[in-house]
């Protein structure tokens, strides 16, 4: 119990709380730039309990470590790691509602040419997609047509719109809508599907891509995760865990952490499709 309690376990529990905290803050920045650009939108996720989460886990991972390995040292990096699990999980949700997003697009523009051919203005037919179009764009379009209902004109409103969206297909969207409505609009039904047709197409390429590069991206994540699956596996006798509390053992566990750390985002960031305008 003494060893348990003592001052350099009890610094390293300390900064493995500090620590953890931190990167799941730094993990969940994007979801703190979407509140907020999106703040009414009752699909984000909540970054407090996020954190919450991401100390509970730090805390479960650094006892359950300790009672398997006998060490903090040792315990510590595989309780960053499931500190980090509320952060990875909220950035899949984000990456999903993102996806969903996108493949909602070329619908919505349908819906819109369609109305328009209709004989509904444009004012209407924007409002219209709150209530008939793609339930993950219905709440920017439903802000939409609040905006425009309460006498806003259409130039501010669909700024207003592209704020909100946070995506360079609205922007690309408000600017044939304005070219359309500034020269009178006559060919903005043929537009419209013109530039649906080419989106889809961009999309189910990028979905193509996607596919093809999972495989790199998987098994990136288990190069990453084989040589702590290998530590966790020496650390198993006490021969090993005594080596790695010693000065050398702790500088290789933490050099091993942050290159995988490093080694990871870089994957992460070369693994990334940007969306480009059409």
């Amino acid at each position: 119990m003494d060893k348990f309690f003592s001052p350099t376990s009890m610094f390293i529990m300390i900064l493995s709380l500090l620590i953890g905290v931190s990167l799941a803050s730094l993990l969940d920045s994007p979801a703190r730039k979407m509140e907020r650009n999106r703040s009414d939108r009752s699909w984000l996720t909540q970054t407090p309990k996020q954190i919450i989460s991401a100390v509970a886990l730090l805390g479960v991972g650094l006892i359950l470590g300790t009672a398997i390995f006998g060490s903090y040292v040792i315990a510590a990096p595989f309780a960053f790691f499931l500190a980090a699990t509320p952060s990875f999980k909220a950035g899949s949700n984000r990456r999903q509602i993102a996806s969903a997003i996108t493949q909602a697009w070329p619908d919505a523009i349908d819906h819109l040419s369609s109305a328009i051919r209709a004989g509904l203005n444009l004012s209407e037919s924007l409002s219209a997609i709150g209530l008939r179009g793609p339930a993950p764009l219905r709440p920017v379009f439903i802000a939409l047509g609040n905006d425009l209902a309460s006498g806003t004109s259409l130039e501010k409103a669909l700024v207003q719109f592209c704020v909100e969206c946070n995506d360079p297909i609205a922007d690309q969207l408000t600017e044939t809508i304005l070219i359309a409505h500034e020269v009178g609009g006559s060919e903005i039904g043929r537009l419209l599907r013109t530039f649906s047709q080419f989106l889809r197409l961009e999309i189910q390429t990028r979905d193509e891509i996607r596919v093809r590069q999972g495989w790199v991206v998987n098994g990136a994540r288990i190069a990453a995760a084989a040589p702590w699956i290998l530590l966790a596996l020496l650390s198993l006798r006490k021969e090993s865990v005594a080596a790695y509390q010693t000065s050398g053992g702790i500088l290789t566990i933490v050099i091993g952490g942050v290159v995988s750390v490093v080694a990871y985002l870089w994957m992460r960031r070369l693994a990334r499709l940007g969306v480009t305008a059409i």
